[in-house]
């Protein structure tokens, strides 16, 4: 019987994880659509042409990711990407959460 109550309760930690799971993955989904949005529409006015990184004379926008990716899995913090990848802080503060693996989706 004892066995019975521990294996009930076990598949219902899993249900809740795979629930909070869920949740995040649809969160982060929804993060990834804002950005894009806000790039598109960014793009679109003229203000999003490159960013300045120290050390280079500009850098393009998937170049720039890419670099803040690299940065975050290093240990970088949100300030650091916003400085050298000229990133928004939203930007910055979303991969540094990824990376540093406040997000486990």
């Amino acid at each position: 019987m004892l066995n019975w109550h521990k294996r009930q309760l076990q598949k219902h930690i899993n249900f809740d994880y795979e629930n909070r799971i869920n949740h995040l993955e649809s969160d982060v989904a929804d993060l990834k659509a804002l950005v894009m949005a806000q790039k598109i529409e960014a793009i679109h006015s003229g203000e999003f042409e490159s960013y300045e990184v120290q050390g280079v004379e500009s850098v393009q926008p998937e170049s720039a990711y890419s670099l803040a990716i690299e940065l975050a899995k290093k240990g970088a913090h949100a300030e650091s990407l916003v400085k050298e990848c000229g990133l928004s802080r939203a930007e910055a503060d979303l991969i540094v959460a990824i990376y540093h693996g406040v997000y486990k989706g």
